[in-house]
């Protein structure tokens, strides 16, 4: 996400307007450590109003604006309310539990790289850095729905990258370990 992008969704967030009886505003608690309360918030960013019926909000969000709100809020010292194992997917933008379900790209690939048998620490960090070149932030999340399909590519993706920087060590490397690796628990 671009600077421009960014400054323009904080000034969204500073612009929302909660269009309820100032009774209410003091007394309704929108953040709990709970996965769904806080699927109902980022729902809520985007006008799907069914936890929050006495809150309206100005404008709607998309779900990438809605999700980087709710990771403002999580990141910044003064709302630190929402949990830190609430990710976001970014094949169906569904919000996922971290620490239970899904993965990323870079959890894949640092836990992995390693196993490739042949190569020194050096060559194994260039490897690692070359796989994560190819993601535009260096990293993709995936839920539980997407994690499988998402392990089988980046196995392919790994063996393909290997075998064009370092063809001597795909031959010897146990490929069947990498991807049982792969679809561990995180």
């Amino acid at each position: 996400m671009n600077e421009n992008n960014q400054n323009a969704i904080e000034k969204k967030v500073a612009e929302i307007d909660l269009m309820e009886p100032e009774p209410y505003r003091s007394s309704v608690t929108i953040f709990t450590e709970d996965l769904e309360k806080t699927r109902d918030f980022y729902n809520f960013l985007q006008g799907k109003r069914d936890s929050f019926e006495r809150l309206q909000l100005t404008k709607y969000f998309t779900p990438e604006q809605a999700f980087r709100i709710i990771d403002m809020l999580r990141c910044s010292k003064r709302f630190n309310f929402i949990p830190e194992w609430v990710e976001q997917c970014d094949i169906c933008k569904k919000l996922y539990d971290l620490e239970k379900e899904g993965g990323s790209t870079e959890c894949c690939f640092d836990s992995t790289v390693g196993m490739i048998q042949g190569l020194n620490k050096e060559q194994h960090h260039h490897l690692f850095v070359y796989v994560n070149s190819f993601f535009d932030d260096g990293n993709i999340n995936f839920c539980g729905d997407h994690k499988f399909a998402w392990t089988k590519s980046l196995l392919i993706f790994l063996k393909n990258a290997t075998e064009r920087l370092y063809p001597f060590a795909v031959g010897s490397t146990n490929w069947t370990e990498i991807e049982s690796e792969m679809n561990k628990k995180p």
